[in-house]
């Protein structure tokens, strides 16, 4: 069994450290742009590559695309207002969104939420992008129930 984990030693080498049961070997490469060309494999090991920082950048990550406008391909409106998306974090935070995108693959759809107000809709969207959001207790309950109606992962009961 081969497993590896990379560590940033710093910003100019990576470390691969490789487990077997027989040896232990490290090999260090330039920078993680270098794809490891000069990491050689053994017989018919296979590598087991982990980013130990992997969901706190994938955060950072949609954070950044929301807040710099990049890429959007999804308008949701309510009440008299819109606000752009993505439809990959839609879909990956909620089924309903997910089966309505599937159903109607458009380049840049523009859904209706009926009934859900805009401040609801933005509190829904930054729990999808940032995984947390502050709401006042006294919007909790119409908040939840918005959650619920949209499927939002993280919020509901629904396994899906």
């Amino acid at each position: 069994m081969l497993c590896s984990s990379l560590t940033r030693e710093n910003t100019e080498q990576i470390q691969l450290t490789v487990k077997t049961e027989e040896q232990k070997i490290n090999v260090y490469t330039g920078v993680l742009a270098l794809g490891f060309e000069n990491i050689k494999t053994m017989s018919h090991d296979k590598f087991c590559l982990r980013w130990n920082e992997f969901e706190s950048n994938i955060q950072v990550a949609f954070q950044q695309l929301r807040d710099e406008k990049d890429f959007f391909d999804v308008t949701l409106a309510c009440d008299d207002e819109q606000v752009q998306a993505h439809k990959i974090i839609l879909s990956a935070c909620s089924p309903f969104f997910r089966n309505i995108l599937r159903r109607n693959p458009h380049q840049h759809p523009l859904l209706y939420l009926k009934g859900v107000k805009f401040t609801e809709l933005q509190s829904v969207l930054t729990f999808m992008y940032h995984g947390e959001v502050n709401v006042a207790q006294e919007d909790l309950n119409s908040f939840l129930a918005v959650a619920e109606d949209l499927k939002v992962k993280g919020l509901t009961e629904n396994k899906a």
